[in-house]
Formats: structure tokens, C-alpha cells, sequence
């Protein structure tokens, strides 16, 4: 009785604070739990999950926190099933902590466990809607999101309804990406540029099967069906892949389980189509389940067989799908069977996930994409005051080959920028954008905001301002480079064409490849850290500013003057399958198909 009363005296907080203190002092039972702490605290993620096991386990009950803990080290040493049981059991010990629900979502879609990722945000929304009226329903409690301080929570519904999609659950995905397409219209940043074109992609594909609508697209008939299993294959395989259709084809994604694995392979029907390097670096968050990513495109969809099996395999061992087997069923309606003969694969996937020689031999691709630089060099010579020097996968090939790498007929380059920070960036390229759409050039970003593309005739050019900070050299990634390795830039001789190239061409290839770069690698996938990609968004476009630069020029049109079009992500020769950004729909789930056909034609040069 005592021992109670005084505790109730004592604030809670202040409790914490002295069993802390006891701890350190090596005092009390609470020694264990502060190791625990420290070793997450460190990112020590190892020690953590040792330490939060042992102290665990030497006790009868375990508080909800200790779970959580326990299951984010799990999870950042690449033990997602154990993550997932972990973060499962911190959830039913208090199923009101929306954190905890979010991050059950986050481990669950990993595995990819659909099921509790719904169920994770429908708790999410019930206990958002707590205060409104007991009929409160998930859309009514998204929507106070919008007015809630800072970002709104776009991506949440977005999650939801790709889960719901997966599982086959047309209309409520449809509704929930709808709620994430009217939140992502109040966010300025350049993420949402490549959202929208995604989410609006998955909003019409659960549409035409909710509405029986006219299809805009073949691409919306391509499905993935689930395999059923029994249940024994999951405990054979290496690690896990899902199949989702999205805007650029099907996407696969997955993990490893095996931290020293370097690639997987992607089979149909059995034959190998694609290796694909796998991410051991700080994007992938943890080192022990190396991931990966790759997207076979539309286009090569079409010469699929109508209905395929879509496998993983890491070595000999096979991933597994959603379903526990170890394949999905690709469903390609309009599919023509070009790609498989009896003696196999009759075209190679290129690391875009297109096929070699499908429209016209490769070397008139490249010819074409060479002769479009040139063009492009002169431009920015005698305009711009700038030389464009060729970078990566085209200087990688140029040197250690004298050809195009395998397969690939785009040529990536590049020019020597004055600026050292983000923003002088961002505004340096802008300045050479705005030249250009004067001089009556198309010009865009990328989806993901980045400057920019130039289009030359029926070619588009990805052009990368290089600049220098932090010792280092920045484009599309950071590079192991100095400005001393790149000027004074030289020409060559490639294939016929003369190409402006860094003084040191080894060193900047050593700097963005490895000490390996001589050596080739078919499966090989430039991923970007974290710190990278978040350094690099800073010099990306918003989409507020990029529908004001669109607008500037729109209007220049207007007043007769003879300027080029900004377009946001796409070739005006080559459209996107859905292309209602910026148009009059706001994610309604009853628009129309005239609707929605008069808000594609609307922003077609987007």
C-alpha cells in the first residue's frame, strides 16, 4: 500500500526518469531494457534485436513499447516475418497507437501481407473518426486530413488502396485512391509529380472494373492473378516479390534473404527473361535484406503470351508471391506470344524493361540518339555557351567498349554547372530552360521533378547539370569525382560521331561505377541512397512551379510569340496512358469516361 501510494505521488515521467538513472547506475531490473534502448538508440541493430530478445524474455509480460522496439530492430536487420509477428504483438497490447498501426502497415507490406496492411488502415481511420458521428465512414475521415498542420497524409490512402488493388478489391480501392488523389493536390513537392501520374494510372484501373467503362488503354486490361499454393513452398524460398500492374507495366519488387546475394533473376514461364543487381546500399535501410526493382514495361508486354507464369529466383531458389507460391499469373489479353520460341527468349529486356529490336534493329536507335546530341551540342555551343559531354551508361560504353552498351540506344549527358549548392542549381537550370523554350525548343522535367529533358525531333535527351560539392561531383547521383577530373572536357571519335568527354574518363567512371567498372555486369541497377535522392530533390521542380513555367509559355503562345512547350514527364510523341494532372478531376470516383477523356485531352502535353 505504501509502495503505491508514493508511486502515485511521483509523475510518470518522472518515474521513467529515475528507472532510467537506476539503470545506468547498474541498479534495479531495468539494467537490460536500458542496454536495449541504447543499442537502438546507436542504430546498433544486431546488438538490439539480442538485447531486446533477452530482455524479453526474462520477463512474464512485455510492454507494447518493447515490442515496437524489438520489431523495428528485426526489421532493419532483414527478419521481416519476425518484424511482422513483433510489431503484431505491440498492436493488440495497445491498438490505439496510431504509430504503431502505420508502421504494422509498413512491415506487413513488405512481406506483403495485403491483409493486415487493409486491416492496419481501417484501424487507423476508425480511430481518426472517433470524434465525428458513429456513422463516420473512412473517406469522411480522411477528408479532416486536408486541414490538419503540415503535409496531409496523401500517402496513406494511396497505401491502403494499393493494398485493396492487390487483393482484388476494385470498388473500395477505387475510393481509396480517390481520397489520395484530392489530398496529393495540395502537395508542393516533387514527389507528387510522379504520384499523380502512378495514382491516376491505378484510380482508372480499378475504375473500368468497378464501372464497366470503356478501356482509354490496352494497358488497362493487363492483370496479376494470384497462384494458389498449399502453403509448403514458402518454407524453400530465398525471400519475397510482388507483382503490381502500374502506369509503366508490371512492376516487381521484393527482397533477398540472403545479405550476400548480388542478383536475382526474373523468369516467364519458366525461362530466364531479366537479371536485376540487387540495392545492399542506405536506400534499402537495411543491409541484411538486400532488395530490388525492375519494370517491364507495356510495350514489351504486348508480346507476351496471354496468359504467363512470372516467377523470381535468386540462384536456383525461388521467391515467394503474396500467396506463398512461388509464381504469379501474368494475364496479358491482347498479348501476341512473340517473346517465347522452342529455343527461348527471342529478344533481350534492356534495364528499362524494354525489348531490343522490337521496333527496327537497336543500331538505328542508336544512330538516331547520337545524331540528336549533336544536334543538341550545337545548340547549347552556340546558344548557351555550354559544352554537353557524354555521362554515364554512354561514356561507360564509349570507353571500355567503343559501342552502346547492350541494349541501349539513349545517349545520357551532361554540362559543367558553376553552382555548389541545391538551390543556385535549381535556378541556373531553370535559367538555361527558360532559354531554350525561347528558342522554340520542348523542353520538361522528369516525372520526379528533375531537370531536364530536351526533345530533338522524335528523341528526348536527359540532360544532367554536373556541379561540385562535398568533394564530390552531382547529376543524376553523386559521383566519386573532382572538377579536375572532368576539365578541360576533350572530344572523340564514337561510332562515327565526335562526342565531348571528361578529361579523365577513368577516374569519373571509377567514381560512379567502382573499381570494377571494366568488367560488365548484365543485371546491374544504379540505386541511390537515401541521403542522395534527398540532396538531389532540392534541385527538383514542385508542381506548382512547374504549372507556372507551363502557363508562362502557354501565354507566350498566346501573345504570338513563337516559344517551345514545357512538358511535365513525358515525349509529346509518345503520351501517357492517363494524363488528367492538373485537370479539372479531383480523384471523383463517378467521373465519367467522357469526363475523364476531355480531362486527358485537356493536359496531353504534360
Amino acid at each position: 500500500m505504501t509502495v503505491s501510494f508514493l508511486k502515485a505521488l511521483i509523475p510518470p515521467r518522472l518515474r521513467a526518469l529515475l528507472r532510467r538513472m537506476l539503470a545506468v547506475l547498474g541498479i534495479g531490473q531495468g539494467r537490460d531494457i536500458y542496454r536495449a534502448y541504447r543499442a537502438s538508440a546507436r542504430k546498433d541493430w544486431p546488438r538490439a534485436v539480442t538485447a531486446w530478445s533477452e530482455a524479453i524474455e526474462a520477463r512474464e509480460v512485455a510492454r507494447p513499447q518493447w515490442q515496437a522496439q524489438y520489431a523495428w530492430a528485426l526489421y532493419k536487420t532483414g527478419r521481416y516475418e519476425a518484424a511482422a509477428r513483433a510489431q503484431a504483438a505491440a498492436v493488440q497490447g495497445d491498438p490505439t497507437k496510431a504509430f504503431w498501426l502505420r508502421r504494422n502497415a509498413y512491415i506487413a507490406a513488405r512481406l506483403p501481407d495485403w491483409d493486415t496492411v487493409v486491416a492496419s488502415y481501417r484501424r487507423l481511420a476508425e480511430l481518426r473518426a472517433v470524434d465525428a458521428a458513429p456513422t463516420a465512414t473512412l473517406d469522411r475521415a480522411l477528408d479532416g486530413l486536408a486541414d490538419s498542420p503540415g503535409e496531409p497524409r496523401a500517402k496513406e490512402p494511396y497505401a491502403l488502396g494499393r493494398a485493396l488493388q492487390a487483393l482484388q478489391r476494385y470498388d473500395e480501392a477505387l475510393a481509396a485512391f480517390s481520397d489520395a488523389l484530392r489530398l496529393l493536390e495540395s502537395v508542393d513537392k516533387p514527389w507528387a509529380l510522379e504520384a499523380h501520374n502512378e495514382w491516376e494510372f491505378r484510380w482508372e484501373y480499378c475504375r473500368v472494373r468497378v464501372e464497366d467503362v470503356e478501356r482509354q488503354h490496352r494497358a488497362l486490361d493487363v492483370e496479376v492473378a494470384p497462384v494458389e499454393t498449399d502453403g509448403t513452398e514458402a518454407q524453400a524460398t530465398a525471400g519475397r516479390f510482388a507483382a503490381e500492374v502500374v502506369h509503366t507495366g508490371v512492376l516487381l519488387t521484393g527482397w533477398v534473404a540472403d545479405p550476400d546475394a548480388i542478383e536475382v533473376t526474373i523468369h516467364v514461364d519458366g525461362q530466364p527473361l531479366r537479371q536485376v543487381g540487387l540495392n545492399h546500399d542506405s536506400i534499402a535501410q537495411d543491409a541484411n535484406a538486400p532488395r530490388f526493382r525492375y519494370a517491364i514495361k507495356h510495350p514489351t508486354l504486348d508480346h507476351f503470351p496471354a496468359r504467363s507464369s512470372l516467377s523470381v529466383r535468386v540462384d536456383d531458389t525461388p521467391l515467394a508471391a503474396p500467396s506463398g507460391a512461388a509464381a504469379v499469373e501474368l494475364v496479358v489479353p491482347h498479348g501476341d506470344d512473340a517473346l517465347l520460341g522452342e529455343g527461348g527468349l527471342r529478344a533481350e529486356l534492356t534495364k528499362k524493361g524494354t525489348l531490343v529490336g522490337t521496333v527496327g534493329p537497336v543500331s538505328d536507335g542508336q544512330i538516331s540518339a547520337l545524331e540528336s546530341y549533336s544536334r543538341a551540342r550545337g545548340i547549347f555551343q552556340e546558344r548557351l555557351g555550354r559544352e554537353l559531354f557524354i555521362v554515364y551508361g554512354t561514356l561507360l560504353g564509349c570507353v571500355r567498349d567503343g559501342d552502346f552498351i547492350a541494349g541501349d540506344d539513349d545517349v545520357d549527358v551532361g554540362y559543367l554547372s558553376d553552382a555548389e549548392d541545391p538551390a543556385t542549381v535549381k535556378a541556373e537550370t531553370l535559367g538555361i530552360v527558360e532559354e531554350l523554350l525561347a528558342l522554340g525548343y520542348d523542353v520538361g522535367c522528369r516525372v520526379s521533378g528533375g531537370l531536364f529533358k530536351l526533345y530533338i525531333e522524335e528523341r528526348e535527351l536527359d540532360i544532367y547539370p554536373v556541379w561540385f560539392a562535398s568533394e564530390r561531383a552531382w547529376a543524376y547521383s553523386d559521383i566519386d569525382a573532382q572538377r579536375a577530373d572532368f576539365e578541360p572536357l576533350t572530344t572523340t571519335d564514337f561510332k562515327g560521331t565526335e562526342v565531348a568527354v571528361p578529361a579523365d574518363s577513368a577516374a569519373v567512371l571509377a567514381g560512379t561505377y567502382g573499381p570494377d567498372w571494366r568488367i560488365p555486369s548484365p543485371g546491374f541497377r544504379h540505386y541511390r541512397p537515401a541521403a542522395v535522392r534527398r540532396k538531389l530533390s532540392r534541385t527538383y521542380v514542385t508542381p506548382n512551379e512547374a504549372r507556372e513555367l507551363r502557363s508562362r509559355q502557354q501565354r507566350a503562345r498566346e501573345d504570338g510569340r513563337p516559344v517551345g512547350r514545357f512538358l511535365i514527364g513525358h515525349s509529346p510523341d509518345r503520351p501517357r496512358i492517363l494524363t488528367a494532372w492538373g485537370g479539372a478531376r479531383a480523384g471523383s470516383a463517378t467521373a465519367t469516361p467522357s469526363e475523364a477523356r476531355e480531362g486527358a485531352e485537356a493536359t496531353s502535353e504534360r
